[in-house]
Parts: structure tokens; sequence; C-alpha cells
């Protein structure tokens, strides 16, 4: 598999788990939601962040954007607070969090990559 095909399976991967809270959230007697540590709101909206910044990352790497593009504002995931900023304890965690969010990529997502990341144009240029 190509590092490109597992970018695109990963992406898949986030639209279908996206599908499936859809479903989850749309059933009324669905006892698992009441149940659960993180409201479905906030599992929707934690999935949602990563699959724009998924697609935005692999739209990079392709060279997909004729401009610079600036990166996407990262967004509180509590739900005891009126704001949606980082505040705190929270901002630490979100470094860690930004970087996990990328990894379903593969190695597009070169945090977790075995071989030094390159953009795809640049790669393309090497090739004699």
């Amino acid at each position: 598999m190509t590092k490109c095909e597992q970018a695109q399976k990963g992406v898949d991967e986030l639209l279908d788990r996206l599908d499936e809270m859809m479903i989850e959230a749309e059933d009324p007697a669905n006892e698992l939601q009441k149940n659960q540590s993180k409201s479905m709101s906030i599992k929707m909206r934690i999935n949602i962040v990563q699959i724009i910044r998924c697609i935005m990352h692999y739209s990079l790497h392709m060279g997909g954007f004729r401009a610079e593009v600036a990166p996407l504002k990262r967004l509180s995931y509590r739900e005891d607070q009126l704001s949606i900023e980082l505040e705190g304890e929270e901002i630490e965690e979100d470094e860690k969090r930004a970087d996990e969010e990328l990894e379903i990529l593969g190695s597009v997502g070169f945090k977790n990559a075995k071989e030094p990341y390159v953009k795809f144009p640049e790669a393309i240029g090497k090739i004699d």
C-alpha cells in the first residue's frame, strides 16, 4: 500500500467513524450514550476536527493548495466551560493530541514515520 493509499484509508476510517456516531446519536433508545465519559457532541467535535486536520495535512503534502493555508485553530474539548479556547492544563494535553490526530494518515502524518517527511512535489522533483 502506498503512502497516499494509506492516508486515504485513514481519512475513510474517520468518515466511517463519524457516520457510525451519527447513527448512534439518532437512536433515542441508545442507553450507551448516557454511561459514557464524553458526550456524543464532544466525540463528534473531536472526530470532525481530526478529519479536517488530516485532509488539510494530506492536501499540503500533495501540494494541493496554491497559497499558504493557515493552520486550523485548536479547540477545547471540555464541556464545563463556555469558551472553546484552550485553557490551562488542556494546552499541554493538546500538543500531544495534535500529533496523535495525524497518526491515522500513516507515514504522511510524519510524526510516526520511519522515513523522513518529504512533501510529494519535492519527492517527485528528486526522481531522475
